[in-house]
């Protein structure tokens, strides 16, 4: 077999693919696409730099001498048009590209992202339906996925109990996200907080598992009203998830943490095997909402298609046929033959030259016959 070695799709086409399949999926849900500019006013962000994965936000002025800054987060943009508008509810997805500065050579980079959000009344179907959306998305990257779950408001319930002081709660938040039981246990001693609480903390430091199986671990920890009031919310929830197919997914990880000004109810991660990091983050941020005056709840999810070239990247083939002909070949001959081929469900390129980019499984040739193999 002649050819260089190409991957099987290159990293656009393949989140051109998957945006397409999960457009498809979030459509079919009654969720209608959100559409944006490349910028906003800088202030937007500015005021919530908190929720933004990267602080490095990239601005210039407009003529008018405004700053403004290339989006490098859709929610925000998303939240704003409803409470602008008095949207009493908002069920839309996004396929938007947004800007970030790399920490490592400081360029300005293009990210294609996908997602959506539901802002409005938000009860447990409607929980529901976005974290079953965000599993189904998953499944449509791969079959080999965890979505990991946790919950902002049970955590915040337990680290109030300690007593302790805000930035005393947010160290204890990060052993928690690191599973860093030792740093843990030591902060908590040199804190004098009770034994009780600190044991609950521990426990959600090592609590991973099917939701069957730590549900019960979890109930046992979740003594004040509001971490009964979590407790219960995702107790609903998990019942109504039990029933799909994808359910044996799903995981209780307590690492998965998120700002606690912003987040403050259910949130999650979803991984697909043969890339490190998550491709695909959300949760219900009811907290943003609030910071813009409003009383409405809020849940959503990104998927991250830049992560995506990562997986699957050692393909053996670009098509299953390549198909050669000369111009005066028997044209209408050749539209049978590899008519033939697609009727088979195989990927064929036709050409009348030969192209050594692409890696193929078979190398035919038309002739009077039809197509024969190439010596």
């Amino acid at each position: 077999m002649k050819g260089v070695s190409l991957m099987e799709k290159s990293a656009s086409q393949n989140e051109e693919k998957i945006a397409w399949q999960l457009s498809t999926l979030y459509q079919s849900h009654g969720y209608l696409q959100y559409k944006m500019s490349k910028f906003e006013p800088y202030e937007l962000y500015a005021g919530n730099k908190d929720f933004l994965i990267s602080n490095n936000i990239v601005t210039f002025s407009d003529y008018s001498g405004r700053l403004m800054a290339l989006k490098p987060d859709v929610t925000l943009s998303i939240v704003k048009n409803a409470v602008e508008k008095h949207i009493s509810g908002e069920k839309v997805y996004y396929n938007e590209n947004v800007y970030r500065t790399s920490p490592s050579d400081h360029k300005i980079r293009e990210i294609p992202q996908m997602g959506l959000e539901f802002i409005g009344d938000l009860d447990c179907y409607g929980m529901c339906e976005v974290i079953s959306l965000a599993a189904e998305s998953l499944r449509l990257i791969s079959s080999e996925n965890i979505l990991a779950v946790s919950h902002m408001g049970l955590l915040s319930a337990i680290l109030s109990d300690t007593g302790v002081s805000e930035s005393d709660q947010k160290f204890l938040l990060e052993c928690i996200s690191q599973k860093n039981a030792h740093s843990l246990r030591h902060r908590l001693t040199e804190l004098s907080v009770s034994e009780e609480t600190a044991q609950s903390l521990e426990t959600l430091v090592s609590l991973y598992g099917p939701v069957d199986e730590t549900m019960e671990t979890l109930g046992q920890i979740a003594k004040s009203p509001a971490a009964k009031e979590a407790f219960s919310e995702l107790k609903s929830v998990f019942a109504l998830l039990q029933t799909k197919p994808y359910a044996q997914n799903i995981v209780l990880d307590f690492s998965i943490v998120n700002n606690m000004n912003y987040y403050n109810g259910i949130t999650f991660q979803g991984f697909v095997k043969g890339i490190p990091t998550s491709v695909l983050s959300g949760g219900r941020y009811d907290n943003l909402l609030r910071k813009f005056g409003n009383s409405m709840n809020a849940v959503g999810f990104a998927v991250y298609l830049d992560l995506l070239d990562q997986y699957n990247k050692s393909p053996e083939y670009d098509v299953d046929v390549f198909v050669l002909y000369k111009h005066d070949d028997d044209m209408a001959l050749l539209i049978r033959e590899v008519e033939k081929l697609l009727e088979k469900g195989l990927c064929v390129r036709v050409q009348n030259t030969m192209d050594p980019a692409v890696k193929y499984k078979k190398l035919v040739k038309l002739t009077e016959r039809g197509l024969e193999p190439c010596e």
